[in-house]
Order: structure tokens, then sequence, then C-alpha cells
């Protein structure tokens, strides 16, 4: 129903909504259109801990409060495959409690306006991140660098996050000896949950053979991936040549190892080898 017909009139707001104020009492009333579906557009915040979900306010167009709908037909929000109850606050928001789960990683976020009959269409993502848990390394780019350091990598992987607001602690790139012996850090830029940046650090006198770790904020160690340090002063020196023999026809593959590094290669029907490119 509307403000009673002596108040104040109704003032407009950006949620689609009026106030209206009839004898010192006020109305908050939203204005929908029933014919077209609400539509899901953003998440605030976009991640949150797998232990300690957030509260998540679920931004968009068009909601209407439960009441709009038939009776016993609620709000909904899935966070992948898990549904919670949604709190309706205007036309523009939604808000759903995370609900605790043992995902780490991205999941779709959705809402139902039928108890979770249908879902309407998003490509909204939400985020869980595991604080208590080491981030999981998958690649870094490139996988070598040269010991004047400079070089950016881009790393990816899951459970990385942002740096912590409270008291400045970020993620670092740590580089090790083979034998486990740190050689050098560096503060790992937040790119994204799944992607962190960093500058590889100039070692002069490092081994060419390294492991890569990120460590986060938290000081939990990744696994190690292969990392190489190049010393771009001398020329490469091969170790070994897989096959050492190979067919007369066309298209036979070679390899040139040196150390943790693989060249590739082919030879055509010249004998001529290809240029060969970094494995």
């Amino acid at each position: 129903g509307g403000g009673g017909g002596g108040g104040g009139g109704g003032a407009v707001g950006p949620a689609g909504a009026s106030v209206f104020d009839a004898e010192d009492e006020s109305f908050f009333v939203t204005f929908f259109d029933p014919t077209r579906p609400p539509t899901v557009a953003s998440a605030t915040p976009s991640f949150g801990d797998s232990q300690r979900p957030p509260l998540v306010a679920v931004g968009g167009d068009n909601f209407a409060p439960a009441s709009a709908y038939p009776p016993g037909l609620g709000l909904l929000c899935a966070f992948g495959d898990v549904s919670v109850k949604a709190i309706f606050v205007h036309s523009r928001q939604l808000l759903c409690r995370a609900p605790i789960t043992e995902t780490v990683g991205s999941v779709n976020l959705s809402v139902s306006v039928n108890d979770g009959n249908s879902w309407l269409p998003s490509v909204t993502r939400f985020f869980f991140v595991d604080s208590a848990e080491p981030p999981t390394t998958e690649a870094v780019h490139p996988r070598n660098a040269a010991r004047e350091g400079g070089t950016m990598l881009t790393v990816r992987g899951i459970n990385f996050v942002p740096p912590n607001k409270t008291d400045g602690s970020q993620s670092m790139c740590a580089f090790y000896s083979t034998g486990g012996v740190l050689l050098a850090q560096s503060p790992a830029t937040f790119v994204d949950f799944e992607t962190m940046r960093c500058e590889s650090p100039g070692l002069p006198d490092a081994p060419a053979d390294a492991t890569f770790k990120l460590i986060s904020a938290a000081g939990l160690h990744s696994n190690g991936l292969a990392f190489t340090f190049e010393d771009l002063s001398s020329a490469p020196t091969v170790s070994a040549f897989v096959p050492q023999g190979v067919p007369v026809e066309f298209g036979s593959t070679c390899e040139a190892r040196r150390r943790a590094q693989t060249f590739g290669g082919f030879f055509g029907q010249s004998g001529a080898a290809a240029e060969p490119v970094l494995d």
C-alpha cells in the first residue's frame, strides 16, 4: 500500500524505491517490473574465508521482497552447489551469508526467486580461500630468469589471498637452492585469486638449478616448482642430446638438454636443425 493521502509525497530513490511519510510514519516501498526477471551483477566482498564465511551483498537489478512471489517460494543464493537463504534489502541488493565449505577456489554465485526451482543466469564469481592452508602453485612463467634479475614472473595457482589490510603483510616469491637454502625473496603483487606477479631477484652467484615457492601473507609455503637462473654472459653447455641417432625420414625430433632445461627442435630433409625452442 502507499502512504496516506495527506502525507508529504514520495521521494524516488536510486534503488527504485520511495519513502512515504504519513503522520510521522515511514514506509519503504520497492518498485519492480514483474514481467522482467531480476539480474545478478556483483558480489561484495567477492571472496571470503571458507571456514569464516562473510555476509555478501549481491548486487543486481529488479529484485523484489519474498512477499511479491507466490507463498512458499523464498529467495535463495547459491554459492556453487550450496544454497543459502537470501535477505531482501532493496531492488538492487540482496544479502546472503556465504556457507562454510571445504571448497577452495572460484564458484558461480546465482539467485533463485522461487525457492531453488530455477536459478537466474549469472556470470558473477565468488572466491573461497583458506587462510589456514598454504597456497598451491601450478605454474610460474617464465620458469627461468637471468642472474641479473628484473624478469617479471607470472605465478598461477589457487588459494592466493590479497595483502593483509590490518598489518600490511603480503605474499612473497621465494627462491631456494635445490638443497633448501633460501637464496632470495621478492614481493608478490596480487592480481587475482589465481594469479600473482613478482620480479626475479638479482643473484650473480646463484646456482643454475633452483626451486620457486610462493609464501602467503601468513607465512605459509606453497609447493615447489623447478626454476633456472641463467648466466647470459656465457654460452650454454650441452650435457645430453636425445636421441643420439634419428631415422632419415623428414621430421625427426630431438632434445638438447642443459641441466634443468630442455631445448627442442627437429631435423628437416636437408639435415639442417630447426631453430631450438625452450621447452
